[in-house]
């Protein structure tokens, strides 16, 4: 099951929490390595390739201050949440 936080997204917009492996710097920062993406019962583990850039800000599509991940998994950029201790990622779902 999802975890989801709806009192401050867009419309459509949705916080989903994911699983992360990470490592921690004696400074505080976090690395992640992997995470977790469940659909259903469907689990799939993505590896992150690279860490492209690492900025706090404002989370425009669900709202609140985190840690903006940008990542390359498989040739794609992404982007990851911190939000210390939990990661999260937007999603848009559309209305059927």
């Amino acid at each position: 099951m999802l975890n989801v936080n709806k009192d401050t997204c867009k419309p459509g917009y949705h916080k989903i929490y994911i699983e992360v492996n990470e490592t921690i710097s004696a400074s505080g920062h976090a690395r992640p390595h992997w995470f977790k993406w469940i659909d259903g019962n469907d689990e799939r583990k993505y590896d992150i390739d690279k860490i492209l850039e690492i900025k706090q800000t404002y989370a425009p599509n669900v709202g609140g201050l985190a840690v903006r991940y940008k990542v390359l998994v498989g040739g794609k950029e992404k982007y990851l949440w911190y939000e210390g201790p939990a990661w999260f990622v937007e999603m848009y779902v559309r209305r059927l």
